[in-house]
């Protein structure tokens, strides 16, 4: 079977230790350092794909693999619904997750709950910029919804 030309490059630099970790690893794959990254890069980007792929709100879902069990991709939009429910979910989880951490401080009190559910429901709140980072780290939507 004919191999697959690869088009596309990627190149980063890495501290000594680094590159000796790799070297090592690839060598017990008896691959080259860079072989084994690109191993690594597409186990992790199949491994990405199939957890966005069970989220019922992810924009990127898994369509089906190459002869070579190389996974291919397609990315659909969000619908407006699934965006709104979406940011309300992010919500809830950064209003949970400043919630417990004013508890773990013991600085909880009435005047820094209100606090926090006015910093939740603002439309360009702390809660907003988290969901939008998410959205644009899955390469969902870079737009608010349409009504």
């Amino acid at each position: 079977m004919a191999k697959k030309k690869l088009t596309k490059k990627v190149g980063f630099r890495m501290e000594d230790e680094e590159f000796r970790l790799a070297q090592r690893l690839a060598a017990g794959k008896d691959l080259s350092p860079g072989d084994w990254c690109r191993q690594v890069v597409r186990e992790k980007l199949a491994a990405i794909c199939v957890q966005a792929s069970r989220a019922p709100s992810s924009s990127m879902v898994m369509t089906s693999a190459d002869v070579g069990g190389n996974q291919k991709q397609r990315l659909q939009r969000m619908s407006d619904g699934e965006v709104i429910l979406f940011l309300e979910s992010v919500r809830l989880r950064w209003l949970l997750q400043e919630f417990l951490d004013y508890l773990s401080r013991a600085e909880l009190t009435p005047k820094a709950g209100r606090f926090l559910v006015d910093q939740t429901n603002r439309v360009d709140g702390p809660a907003t910029e988290f969901a939008r980072k998410w959205l644009k780290i899955y390469d969902g939507l870079d737009r608010k919804p349409t009504n």
